[in-house]
């Protein structure tokens, strides 16, 4: 659920800065940073290759 609320953050980033939505979401900014900087998760890369065979 938090890597959905972290991803609604960076596709939100136009209309709202990161301390607006922050507490709405009630994620932290180091939580937002971090997920950014991190690469996709092995559920992730699982869904994305089940997916490309449909």
């Amino acid at each position: 659920m938090e890597g959905a609320k972290f991803a609604f953050v960076k596709a939100s980033e136009g209309a709202w800065t990161v301390s607006e939505m922050r507490p709405a979401l009630k994620v932290t900014r180091q939580g937002c940073y971090a997920w950014r900087s991190r690469g996709p998760s092995a559920r992730d890369e699982g869904d994305a290759e089940t997916a490309s065979c449909t």
